[in-house]
């Protein structure tokens, strides 16, 4: 009896825990540091600047004219990964 009552404590403490993920939209200053470095790679149309999970997660249009979703290092502002919409 008391296995499946363990287990649901577990799947909630689970299900709880990955609704805590850090997301904010970024300030201000942080915004205006992100563009400024995408700007000097070569995108454009850069906005909706959030933090994710310690990460900036950026909208933008790549150098190559495609629309983009930029996940940025907050510290060193490096392009961890450039995704397709």
């Amino acid at each position: 009896m008391r296995f499946p009552l363990l287990l649901t404590a577990i799947f909630i403490a689970f299900i709880s825990s990955s609704s805590f993920a850090s997301e904010r939209d970024a300030t201000a200053k942080e915004t205006k540091l992100v563009k400024k470095e995408l700007i000097k790679r070569g995108y454009t149309k850069i906005n909706d600047v959030d933090v994710v999970n310690g990460r900036f997660e950026v909208d933008a249009r790549s150098p190559k004219g495609r629309d983009v979703d930029v996940i940025l290092n907050m510290k060193t502002l490096k392009i961890i990964s450039v995704n397709n919409d």
